[in-house]
């Protein structure tokens, strides 16, 4: 028994007809490496991802009874709330930074 090998046809040499000239070929495999240093590069030069921060309010006081006129435009002069004061822990990258927004609130 006669067995053909892979690709061949009864009667003809085995050729692969899909595959692109050995010059070709070349410039292909050489494409492929040019782009996998390129993507090498740009990952070694990426910046670092920023560390995580967390940001959490410390309420120190309370301000009650504040007119809500005097925060929001056109608000009911009668309408009242209670107001909180609050410092900004911030902390990550191996800082911690007590941030104070520094709002004055006066009454009358």
């Amino acid at each position: 028994m006669n067995l053909k090998k892979t690709g061949e046809r009864a009667g003809q040499p085995s050729e692969r007809r899909d595959q692109a000239p050995a010059g070709l070929r070349r410039a292909a495999g050489a494409t492929r490496a040019l782009l996998a240093f390129a993507g090498l590069a740009l990952m070694a030069f990426a910046p670092p991802a920023p560390p995580p921060y967390s940001i959490e309010a410390i309420r120190y006081a309370t301000v009650p009874q504040f007119p809500l006129s005097r925060l929001v435009m056109g608000a009911p002069e009668g309408e009242k709330i209670d107001i909180a004061m609050v410092v900004w822990l911030i902390r990550g990258g191996g800082k911690t930074i007590l941030f104070d927004t520094a709002s004055t609130v006066r009454n009358g």
